[in-house]
This record gives structure tokens, C-alpha cells and sequence, in this order.
């Protein structure tokens, strides 16, 4: 993946998916450029690592009183280029869907109360998409979730 650059061609500027160079009569990729700027190098293109998301694969949360039994999945995201949209979605339920689920951010918070069902599962999936990078890129993982309270 690479953090859109791009390069003068005939007066207008065209975005790159990469950067090559000529060595030993073959052209090689980069994964990245710099110039000599008053006496310092400077970074003008750099290739971003590809983009990761993870989650656990499993969470739960058991109350023995009746109170509200309550998860909240937060993805971790690696490489690509800030800033991520989160986009959260049901895979699948048992029953109803877990009721009092807020979504902050890139966080998502389910809570199961007292005058729910005994127990739910749920499975949720997380894609990011990484908004800057040419051609955009996204990257997802899903964890499943069982709320219950034992009264």
C-alpha cells in the first residue's frame, strides 16, 4: 500500500502507486524517496506498511445478580495512513439483538440488562478503511460475543 504521492506530469499532477528506479539497466520498486534539502535529507515518498485490524476473536461477561452484563471490542489497527473510518456490523444472533449498543468512535459497546433474555450471542465484524491511501484499503475481523446474567 502506498500513502498517496504524487508527481508532476505535463503540468498537471498525476497520484502514484509506486515509485521505481533505474538500476543496473532494470527498473527497481522503492519503498521510498528522499532528496537532500539544505544539507538534510527529507523524506518525499514513503510506501505505508499494509493495514492490519485485530480484535479478540471472543469475549464474554457473565453477572450473577441481576444488574446489566456488558463488552466492549476495540479494535487495535496497524500499518496504513490515518485517518480509519470503522464501519461495525451483525453477523449473526441467536435471538434479538443485544439490546444498548453504542458506538463511540471506533469502539463498540454491547450491554445485555436485566430484563433481557438470560443469555445472548451475538458475532460482530469491524472493517477499517484506510481513507488516504490510493487505492483504498480495508481490512476486518470478527469477534463473538456472549452476555449472560444468572440470577
Amino acid at each position: 500500500m502506498v500513502a498517496e504521492t504524487k508527481i508532476g506530469v505535463g503540468g498537471a499532477w498525476k497520484a502514484m502507486d509506486s515509485v521505481q528506479v533505474g538500476v543496473g539497466g532494470a527498473w527497481k520498486t522503492v519503498s521510498s524517496v528522499q532528496v537532500g534539502v539544505s544539507g538534510a535529507w527529507k523524506t518525499v515518498y514513503e510506501e505505508a506498511a499494509d493495514l492490519t485490524v485485530s480484535i479478540p476473536s471472543s469475549l464474554s461477561s457473565a453477572e450473577t445478580t441481576p444488574t446489566n452484563a456488558t463488552v466492549t471490542i476495540s479494535p487495535t489497527v496497524g500499518g496504513g495512513t490515518a485517518p480509519f473510518s470503522y464501519q461495525w456490523a451483525l453477523v449473526s444472533s441467536n435471538n434479538a439483538l443485544i439490546s444498548n449498543s453504542s458506538l463511540t468512535g471506533s469502539t463498540l459497546t454491547l450491554t445485555l440488562s436485566d430484563d433481557d433474555s438470560q443469555s445472548q450471542s451475538e458475532t460482530w465484524k469491524v472493517t477499517v478503511t484506510d481513507s488516504t491511501s490510493t487505492p483504498k484499503v480495508t481490512a476486518s475481523g470478527n469477534c463473538a460475543v456472549t452476555l449472560q446474567i444468572d440470577e
